[in-house]
């Protein structure tokens, strides 16, 4: 599969991704036919246990999409894989158990950080509300969409016209952020860069 050169998605967290499987949604970011960046450490947290909800149909939907998705190595990551392979002590639980305390957040942040894309910037999709004071060190620009948002997103691109609606059903069982939307202006300081705010349809 050839993928254009349009900023890629970033999925900031599990939450997007759990709704989006939800929904059965996933293939959507797969029909935007943009890279989908999805970090080690928020993998791991949305498919490591498969008995979580939609954890084995995230695994198999990142497998079946291999082509379209990348999926980058953190020093967060790393590190605790390093952590995993260590025999069980006292002292390597205690340092696991420290190293995975909100792991995915640190390791967006450490991704983020580092990354320089061959494009002039990204659509992070997140559903932590951590998430976007996290970014705001971005050195790329950045559009920040909480899932709601992503979901009307892929309806206004012809998509799935059906989006919105399959998201209001799930926020029926899972608590899902209202339509947010905002932008990180690497050019200005960090002082005057504004948090999403709330993007509801006129």
């Amino acid at each position: 599969m050839t993928l254009d050169e349009r900023d890629p998605i970033v999925m900031a967290d599990t939450g997007p991704l759990i709704r989006l499987a939800a929904a059965g949604l996933l293939d959507g970011l797969r029909a935007t036919n943009r890279r989908v960046v999805i970090v080690d450490r928020v993998e791991a947290e949305a498919t490591g246990d498969r008995t979580k909800p939609f954890a084995a149909e995230i695994a198999a939907w990142i497998e079946r999409s291999a082509d379209t998705i990348e999926r980058p190595r953190t020093v967060i990551g790393a590190g605790i894989e390093k952590l995993e392979s260590e025999p069980s002590t006292p002292e390597q639980q205690r340092l696991l158990k420290a190293a995975l305390r909100d792991s995915g957040e640190r390791a967006i942040r450490d991704f983020i950080e580092t990354w320089a894309p061959n494009t002039s910037g990204a659509l992070v999709v997140y559903e932590d509300e951590d998430v976007p004071k996290i970014l705001q060190s971005s050195r790329v620009p950045i559009q920040l969409m909480t899932t709601r948002r992503f979901a009307r997103q892929l309806a206004e691109w012809g998509i799935n016209v059906d989006a919105v609606a399959a998201i209001e059903e799930v926020a029926k069982t899972f608590t899902t952020k209202p339509s947010m939307l905002g932008e990180i202006d690497p050019d200005l300081s960090a002082d005057f860069r504004q948090l999403p705010k709330v993007d509801e349809p006129k």
